[in-house]
């Protein structure tokens, strides 16, 4: 009976132990609110051109939810950064905060304190450190920058290994006018300036955006480069589109636009014209008459289009419709929504065939695509040449 009584004590004893312990352990787990993040270990810095990298490692806690590097800014007012805190793999790894846009290479401190998802903050971390003179960068960028002549117009080049915000400002004249292009050139890149055809001179120099400090300047000249197609020397004639009810749209609707490098621009887009959806798009329509005879039979002009298309043409006499079979092969578009391309198809042989002269009140048919809704194609400068103006101006 007694020994049954000690083990039934020590029962209640152990149990009682245990129950405090327990307690204990989890009375230390504090509430989302009431958590207290640990600080940010590991902190380092690299110094750049107007800025600082800091670096540093995260606590491994999970109630983190950002980092707030605090330091003052030029003016000496109060400013921050919020980092937050992954919730993937990557919050193992250290994180780095870049601080830039200081114009004086003076020593900063920088603040780091963790913040919880409840608002508690951790006791902060500071570190001192100097950024490099950002002055340099714009003279930097300005010794890099080179210009290379590109089609109706030419491109500026720069490297920017700081990555520190700067401008390069370049200045020429186009089209009887002074022009001034501004590039963002915080990154290290190529930027395009156009469009037009006369060679120019260009001075250019660099800006600092935060304090509009500049550079010396620079000049330089260039020649664009021009297309042969959009050549107008051979005096040709070209080919217009009116939309109207004379050029018996289907489908197809065209409107012209403007294009200082064109003498004529015209944009082309599939679609239904009508309510009536049915048989099939096949979207074309006639052209102008043509005004003059054209003797020669290759026809070139230069397009861009918004999707893989193909295109089609008649040739159409005088009075009578598409002939069918008297038409070019059906040539295949690739997809080109912002760069242009030259089109050229030698049609002689198949106007000496039949004896299409392209003679004056002739006219062309054209068809964009078949089945296909919402192609947008834009097609300048239009015209047939002889083979000697093609052969001449290198496009066959």
């Amino acid at each position: 009976m007694k020994i049954f009584i000690k083990i039934f004590l020590l029962s209640i004893l152990l149990v009682f132990v245990a129950s405090c312990s327990d307690e204990k352990k989890y009375s230390s787990i504090e509430s989302e609110d009431d958590f207290v993040p640990s600080a940010v270990t590991n902190v380092s810095y690299e110094s750049g051109y107007g800025s600082v990298d800091i670096t540093w490692t995260l606590p491994d806690e999970e109630n983190l939810y950002y980092i707030n590097v605090a330091y003052l800014d030029n003016d000496g007012k109060p400013a921050g950064q919020k980092i937050f805190v992954p919730n993937d793999e990557t919050r193992n790894l250290p994180q780095t905060c870049r601080v830039t846009g200081f114009m004086v290479p003076d020593e900063k401190t920088f603040t780091i304190t963790t913040v919880a998802f409840g608002g508690k903050t951790s006791t902060p971390v500071e570190i001192k450190a100097t950024p490099l003179d950002a002055g340099e960068v714009k003279n930097n960028v300005l010794e890099s920058t080179t210009f290379t002549e590109a089609e109706y117009g030419f491109n500026v080049n720069w490297e920017n290994e700081a990555e520190f915000p700067t401008e390069i400002w370049v200045e020429y004249k186009a089209d009887g006018t002074e022009k001034t292009t501004i590039v963002d050139a915080t990154n290290t890149g190529s930027f395009f300036v156009g469009f037009f055809q006369e060679e120019t001179d260009i001075t250019y120099y660099c800006v600092n955006p935060y304090d509009e400090s500049q550079t010396e300047k620079r000049t330089a000249h260039v020649t664009p480069l021009t297309n042969p197609i959009d050549n107008q020397s051979t005096g040709a004639n070209y080919i217009t589109f009116s939309g109207d009810a004379s050029a018996s749209p289907r489908n197809l609707q065209v409107k012209h636009v403007s294009d200082v490098l064109s003498n004529y621009h015209f944009q082309f887009e599939t679609g239904w014209l009508s309510d009536d959806h049915s048989g099939v798009l096949d979207p074309y329509m006639y052209s102008n008459e043509f005004s003059a005879d054209y003797k020669g039979l290759v026809l070139i002009f230069r397009y861009m289009v918004n999707m893989d298309s193909h295109i089609q043409f008649f040739l159409v006499s005088y009075g009578g419709g598409a002939m069918g079979g008297k038409s070019t092969p059906a040539v295949n578009l690739k997809e080109s929504p912002d760069q242009w391309q030259n089109f050229v198809i030698d049609c002689t042989n198949i106007g000496n065939s039949w004896g299409w002269k392209a003679a004056t009140g002739d006219r062309l048919r054209i068809d964009v695509d078949d089945y296909v809704e919402g192609v947008i194609l834009d097609v300048r400068n239009m015209r047939f040449i002889t083979v000697d103006d093609a052969k001449f101006m290198g496009l066959m």
